[in-house]
C-alpha cells in the first residue's frame, strides 16, 4: 500500500487547507456580526427596562421626573427630559456597541 503512493499528499493538504481558510474567512465575519446584534438587542433592551423602571418610581413617588445618569455593563444611560407637542416626555439616551447614540422615549403621565 505504501509503495503505490504518487506523491499526492502535499497538493491534498494545501487544498484542504485552503478549504478551511476559505470557510473561516467566510464564517468569521457572520459571527462577528451575530455577537454585536446580540449586544445591540441586550442594550436595547436594558435602556427600555431603565427608562419604565424609572417612569414607574416616579409616578409611584408622585413626583415629576428628574434627569439622572447611570451606567450599566459597561454603557452609560442617561435619562433627560423633552418637550414634544405640548406634551412632557422622558427620554434615555446611550451610545451602542458601534457608537451610534440611540434615544428612545415616553410620555410621562
Amino acid at each position: 500500500m505504501w509503495r503505490r503512493n504518487e506523491g499526492f499528499f502535499l497538493a491534498e493538504l494545501l487544498l484542504s487547507l485552503s478549504g478551511m481558510l476559505l470557510a473561516a474567512g467566510i464564517m468569521f465575519p457572520l459571527v462577528i456580526k451575530a455577537i454585536e446584534h446580540s449586544e445591540e438587542v441586550k442594550q436595547d433592551y436594558e435602556s427600555t427596562q431603565l427608562l419604565y423602571e424609572y417612569l414607574q418610581q416616579a409616578a409611584s413617588e408622585g413626583r415629576f421626573p428628574e434627569e439622572k445618569t447611570m451606567k450599566r455593563n459597561q454603557t452609560v444611560y442617561e435619562i433627560f427630559l423633552k418637550e414634544n407637542q405640548g406634551f412632557m416626555e422622558v427620554c434615555i439616551r446611550y451610545e451602542n456597541v458601534r457608537d451610534r447614540t440611540k434615544e428612545k422615549c415616553e410620555v410621562f403621565q
